[in-house]
């Protein structure tokens, strides 16, 4: 049964699917605030799990009045604009109504949302909804099935990209779908942005990707041989030690 994804009280979920990734992220996060195309009295809505941590950079540019954070996980107080509305959508993946008015808001940063809602589709009619016609949304997703890790042992790397799809992270290979489900939905693509960010620190990354937890995970459900996840695991720990994966980000217009 695959597990409620980006619960911040699940350890299990990698930390990559519930936070951003600091200097690791800040690639993308560039790329989202570039993308947007901010000007000083836009209207803009930034959409996730957890707290909101580009509303402040998002506020310098188009005033702090303007700009309204929405974290579906429950945990957010007032956020770094002090314009947050929290709550929790656990238990209900297929369909929730944004708080905001129709065609009311001339921008939407939605970062790490769509893999949770099992109706991709209505999210992206919601998105639809609460833009105003000509307004731009940037949608982000991570793809897991694009990690790559050296040192390479190409069954154990696979093994532990099937059993992330499958049984920890919710829609693990929403990245790559993000353009055409947006244009399902009614949207006109701009265009399609990727970043790979690339951690060459094992413990670095086993705090952000979970490398440890989920592999011996995978061992005590039977996905991946004990043997071959010690010598991973091991061969990893020692170094040298390479690790990527494709986050991507459609810009898309309504």
């Amino acid at each position: 049964m695959t597990e409620a994804p980006g619960r911040g009280d699940n350890p299990a979920v990698p930390r990559y699917a519930r936070i951003p990734l600091s200097d690791y992220g800040a690639a993308y996060r560039m790329q989202i605030l570039d993308s947007l195309d901010l000007i000083p009295g836009l209207r803009v809505i930034d959409v996730g799990f957890g707290p909101r941590t580009e509303s402040a950079d998002i506020a310098a540019t188009v005033g702090r009045e303007n700009v309204r954070e929405i974290d579906l996980e429950g945990v957010l107080e007032a956020g770094p604009t002090g314009n947050g509305v929290s709550f929790d959508v656990s238990g209900m993946w297929a369909s929730y109504r944004l708080p905001v008015a129709d065609h009311s808001v001339d921008r939407i940063q939605a970062d790490r949302v769509v893999r949770h809602i099992d109706d991709s589709l209505y999210f992206f009619d919601e998105l639809r909804r609460v833009l105003r016609p000509g307004g731009l949304a940037c949608v982000t997703e991570p793809d897991w099935g694009s990690l790559v890790i050296d040192p390479i042992d190409a069954a154990a790397n696979q093994a532990f990209n099937r059993f992330v799809s499958t049984s920890v992270v919710h829609n693990a290979t929403f990245g790559r779908q993000l353009a055409r489900l947006a244009q399902h939905a009614g949207f006109t693509v701009r265009t399609v942005l990727t970043v790979a960010p690339v951690l060459r620190d094992f413990k670095v990354a086993d705090d952000i990707l979970g490398l440890t937890n989920i592999t011996e995970r995978a061992v005590r459900t039977g996905r991946m041989k004990r043997t071959v996840a010690d010598s991973w695991l091991a061969a990893m720990d020692a170094g040298p030690f390479l690790a990527s994966g494709i986050i991507f980000t459609a810009v898309i217009e309504a």
